[in-house]
């Protein structure tokens, strides 16, 4: 078999121009050594291609982001489309709002959150005799809840397993689809 084999690498080889013999001592040994080189190449590209869409987005969250018309207010139906559960769910909006979910989320299953379930993350309660929120950050504090018209910029999903960043912008898919109410 490798004398079959050694004849059309080596007119491959010729036409590259490189200098190899596959003939005499050693030719088994430098066409097992190109096989396994040529098998690695072709293994480590299928392997870089393969986990793109992983690194992209590790947990496999899919949100999509609705606008109640009437209120004007906006919902996120979160979806984990991964194949394992999620534990210690916490969502960040626009980096200054949190909402938490205290159960797993299963695979293939989903949740709603809308903007009033957000609370201010900078906003830390003071102890009775104090009056007002304690000042962590410059300004005044909007208020302990996102206001139900807050527009969403960004969107951070927190699980024990990972986290996915998702970015809204002014126009293209992630806008805002009309609903005529919360489901």
């Amino acid at each position: 078999m490798a004398k079959s084999v050694r004849a059309p690498v080596q007119r491959v080889l010729d036409a590259l121009g490189l200098n190899v013999s596959l003939q005499g001592k050693y030719g088994a040994e430098k066409l097992a050594v190109l096989a396994i080189w040529g098998i690695l190449c072709v293994a480590s590209v299928a392997w870089s291609v393969s986990g793109t869409a992983k690194l992209d987005n590790p947990i496999g969250a899919a949100v999509e982001l609705h606008l109640i018309s009437t209120s004007g207010e906006h919902w996120y139906s979160l979806r984990n489309t991964s194949d394992f559960e999620w534990t210690g769910i916490r969502l960040q909006l626009n980096d200054h709002y949190v909402t938490s979910r205290a159960e797993p989320l299963g695979a293939g299953d989903s949740d709603r959150f809308f903007t009033k379930d957000f609370r201010y993350l900078l906003y830390v309660p003071r102890a009775r005799r104090h009056s007002g929120p304690q000042r962590i950050a410059e300004g005044d504090a909007p208020g302990p809840t996102a206001a139900p018209d807050l527009k969403p910029e960004v969107l951070i999903v927190h699980t024990d397993q990972g986290a996915h960043r998702i970015l809204f912008q002014e126009a293209g898919p992630s806008d805002p689809k009309p609903a005529g109410k919360a489901p």
